[in-house]
């Protein structure tokens, strides 16, 4: 009797935690809908925002279907043309702001390069961000602009605190941001946590900007105890990826490289096709 007595508990208390599943907390039949049509606008403005569509043209005159293949071929997926989940999960990963591809028309193909600086002696001004010392953070983006002037030895960078008299200037904000006080406000703007971590301009431009709203340590991961933990994003790894782009290499669709579009943590370690990217630029020249 007791046993059967527990049994019908049990059942009565799964019954109850399906009715509160199904009404107490708002459970809509057109929920899967509504996310379904949620989705399908958020993968819409993110293929318009890499340049996978254009930007400029109404998505009735584009074909979205070769536009998701050829962002699931950049991005090693099993190519579909379908809003799979894969998909939609590559989508949602923090990333770097600027385009994939080049909007004239999809080429698969490792490195890409977007210009060029004139000279190979550069200069950059920093502005700084929330999140570390000044001190730690100069280091960290000494050590970013070493990687690049390592892989290719006719590049060299130095430090000025001359913000009108520089070829690189990078900046931290959020949202609608500037570089300084004083300046227009840049045209991309950021999106908050998670989404677009950084961006930068290509050659001559020279502008790189990191979102204020993420977390940044110099190799990034989870900080804290599990009751208050909290991601951070590698401010070294980003820093190296986006003066690449400010140094006229575009986005790679090669997974180990530095410039797959991705947000990573830890220690960047330069892939050959980065180091292939760079000389291509760089690599020949031997005077200033």
């Amino acid at each position: 009797m007791m046993k059967g007595n527990m049994v019908s508990f049990l059942v009565f208390v799964a019954l109850s935690m399906l009715f509160i599943d199904h009404y107490a907390l708002g459970f809509d039949e057109d929920d899967d809908e509504d996310d379904d049509e949620d989705d399908e606008g958020f993968a819409m403005l993110y293929l318009q925002n890499y340049h996978y569509l254009s930007p400029d043209e109404d998505l009735a005159n584009q074909n979205t279907t070769k536009a998701i293949e050829n962002f699931q071929k950049f991005f090693g997926l099993q190519v579909t043309g379908h809003l799979d989940e894969d998909t939609l999960y590559m989508m949602k990963k923090p990333r770097c702001g600027d385009p994939d591809v080049n909007i004239q028309g999809f080429r698969i193909k490792r490195y890409v390069t977007r210009g060029k600086w004139r000279k190979r002696n550069l200069t950059y001004y920093l502005s700084f961000g929330d999140d570390m010392s000044r001190a730690d953070q100069s280091r960290i983006f000494a050590e970013a602009f070493k990687y690049w002037s390592d892989a290719a030895k006719n590049l060299t960078f130095n430090r000025t605190h001359d913000y009108n008299n520089t070829d690189l200037r990078i900046s931290f904000g959020k949202r609608l941001h500037g570089g300084v006080p004083r300046e227009k406000p840049c045209a991309y703007p950021f999106d908050g946590t998670g989404g677009i971590i950084a961006h930068a301009y290509y050659p001559s431009r020279g502008f790189i900007h990191f979102d204020d709203d993420e977390h940044f340590t110099e190799l990034g991961g989870v900080q804290g105890w599990w009751w208050n933990s909290r991601q951070s994003r590698s401010l070294l790894y980003t820093a190296v990826h986006e003066i690449g782009h400010a140094l006229g290499l575009a986005h790679s669709n090669v997974q180990g490289a530095v410039m797959w579009p991705l947000a990573r943590n830890g220690r960047p370690v330069l892939h050959q096709d980065d180091i292939d990217g760079i000389n291509s630029l760089y690599g020949r020249y031997t005077q200033n």
